[in-house]
């Protein structure tokens, strides 16, 4: 997950998880949860968008995009890194 480790270097969090989900038919649903710290672990928001999917998608449809991204993006200060 390139956009987890890219987030995490400059302690840059997201506070929400959104997914998309293109089919074949050109149907569309858009999905997203948020928390109300933002989400450091990558465990955590790779758990909320497999439940999004799971929840979300019907599976007897193709699909043909899958897109996942973070959002509400927030600045976090360490007391150790100045």
């Amino acid at each position: 997950m390139f956009l987890l480790k890219w987030c995490t270097y400059p302690q840059i969090y997201g506070l929400t998880a959104p997914l998309k989900i293109k089919f074949n038919d050109f149907q569309q649903i858009t999905r997203s949860r948020s928390a109300l710290l933002p989400m450091r672990d990558k465990a955590l928001y790779g758990k909320i968008i497999f439940e999004l999917l799971k929840k979300k998608s019907p599976t007897h449809k193709p699909m043909r995009f899958l897109g996942v991204s973070i959002h509400n993006l927030q600045v976090t200060h360490h007391a150790d890194s100045q």
